[in-house]
């Protein structure tokens, strides 16, 4: 069994780059490749062997991806997905894959503030992003998701009811999104 960690670091010390170990952590190496540009990583199975990473991006633009044909050994080089845009200096999403194969990622969806919550769905593994739900239309921060005992998402995100330059939480939510 291999537990896979992603990490947060400067970007300058290899940002998003994920470590490998042996159960139960005994032995722990930083995995070449990675996401070059960003960090506060999800990381979700596919398929055995086929891991998808996806990263807060601390510019402006698009959340970054990369892939693991290894079982997160190494990784492949990072590139942002247009179907998933980043606000201002980013912002922390959430990224899980549903026991029917889809995967879904919560985060803000706008390029200026963090607004607009939704959950978008991936039918190809993550190469292309649909909406499927609108959670909140308001100012909306770091979200995380599960998947539910009856199938559904739960999802759980910092929300404000007004926007604000610098992002300020005034409550957590927890709400339910169908599949």
């Amino acid at each position: 069994m291999r537990v896979i960690t992603p990490r947060r670091a400067p970007r300058r010390d290899h940002p998003g780059a994920r470590r490998g170990g042996s159960y139960p952590g005994e032995t722990w190496s930083l995995a070449p490749g990675g996401l070059t540009k960003g960090g506060e990583c999800q990381v979700a199975e596919l398929r055995p062997g086929l891991l998808i990473a996806t990263a807060r991006n601390d510019d402006i633009g698009f959340t970054e991806i990369a892939y693991s044909r290894d079982g997160g050994l190494t990784w492949g080089p990072s590139e942002p997905n247009r179907d998933l845009p980043s606000p201002i200096d980013g912002v922390e999403a959430s990224l899980v894959r549903h026991p029917s194969g889809r995967l879904y990622h919560s985060a803000p969806e706008s390029f200026s503030f963090r607004t607009r919550m939704v959950v978008k769905v991936s039918h190809d593994d993550g190469r292309s992003w649909k909406r499927h739900a609108a959670v909140w239309p308001e100012a909306a921060g770091y979200s995380a998701l599960a998947v539910l005992g009856d199938g559904s998402l739960g999802l759980l995100y910092d929300r404000n009811n007004r926007t604000m330059v610098v992002f300020e939480a005034r409550g957590v939510t927890f709400t339910r999104v169908d599949v």
